[in-house]
């Protein structure tokens, strides 16, 4: 036997420790919606489902839909060449295809550089605009969320804590993440990486002062509108929260989602939404059903449309 047709034993799949980290995420995540929802039979919630009031769904899945347009904001802020706004709004609607099979950033990386090298993007230039768009949608939540807090009070076993102990618990969150990143490499190499995008990003974009405008108000106004919406299908369950308070639970609802990278966040988005709307006071057998209905507003319904989007992208040749 030749040596070419020697094959080198293959190597055996390993653990690694962000596997593990994630596994365990995940398995907390159902854990807390499982808590949550103990007491809670599906009877009930179907019950609850159906007792929404009707025009208010409807205005909250058309209040949702504007996030393809503050997207857009951001995709042309971000692009170093001027893209035309119906292919730029379209983009992001065909993104939520994709994204029900992908983890949001990985779909939006791949597809943003196939559809920019259409207008003569190189693919590093293509790469860096989605990170540019990744970086100002984390930005975008951490400013959301620090301006909303010492203005929200949670509560705990239904005790109120009040807002200093809300950002406590929020600090002790980013400690815990921070340790995690110190004491795992890939973790830290995952984390190095995107700081160095994000500072690439900053500095190509010094001075340009409009830019930093579009992208930063655009991914502003994409967690508002993600609000906005949030608010309608609350109320057509006949649960009232305040601005504040729609802030805080769509911006800290994401960011725990996105610690689980599911694809198109998938269960874990449902448990943080329905964790911080109980946090809020809001009872889990209404808790749960609010979430769900953002969720299909914002993320399970709009694919419809986007393989709409995506098939006029495709004959346009732009995908």
């Amino acid at each position: 036997m030749s040596d070419a047709q020697i094959e080198e034993p293959r190597a055996k799949p390993r653990w690694k420790w962000t596997d593990i980290v994630m596994a365990v995420l995940v398995v907390v995540g159902l854990f807390i919606l499982v808590r949550l929802l103990g007491d809670v039979g599906f009877t009930t919630i179907w019950d609850q489902l159906r007792s929404a009031e009707p025009v208010w769904l409807v205005l909250g899945l058309l209040a949702a839909q504007l996030m393809f347009l503050t997207q857009a904001v951001v995709l042309r802020g971000a692009s170093a060449v001027q893209i035309p706004w119906k292919p730029a709004i379209a983009l992001q609607a065909a993104l939520k295809v994709f994204g029900l099979t992908l983890p949001g950033s990985a779909s939006r990386v791949a597809t943003d550089v196939q559809f920019l090298e259409n207008y003569d993007v190189k693919a590093p230039e293509a790469i860096l605009t989605a990170s540019i768009e990744e970086a100002a949608r984390g930005i975008s939540r951490i400013i959301l969320l620090l301006a909303v807090l010492p203005f929200v009070d949670i509560e705990l076993d239904g005790v109120s804590a009040p807002s200093l102990r809300t950002v406590l618990l929020v600090l002790g969150g980013i400690a815990v993440a921070a340790g995690v990143v110190a004491f795992i490499p890939r973790a830290r190499t995952v984390v190095s990486g995107l700081a160095a995008r994000i500072w690439t990003s900053i500095k190509i974009l010094g001075g340009q002062q409009k830019r930093q405008i579009g992208i930063l108000g655009g991914a502003l106004a994409t967690e508002l509108v993600y609000a906005l919406a949030l608010g309608c299908f609350a109320q057509a369950y006949d649960i009232g929260l305040s601005p504040v308070e729609l802030i805080a639970v769509n911006t800290a609802g994401s960011m725990l989602a996105s610690v689980v990278p599911s694809p198109g966040g998938i269960g874990s988005a449902e448990a943080a939404l329905t964790g911080s709307l109980v946090a809020l006071g809001v009872p889990a057998e209404t808790a749960f059903p609010i979430a769900l209905t953002q969720r299909l507003g914002t993320q399970y319904l709009p694919p419809l449309w986007g393989l709409v989007c995506l098939q006029w992208l495709r004959r346009k040749s732009l995908l």
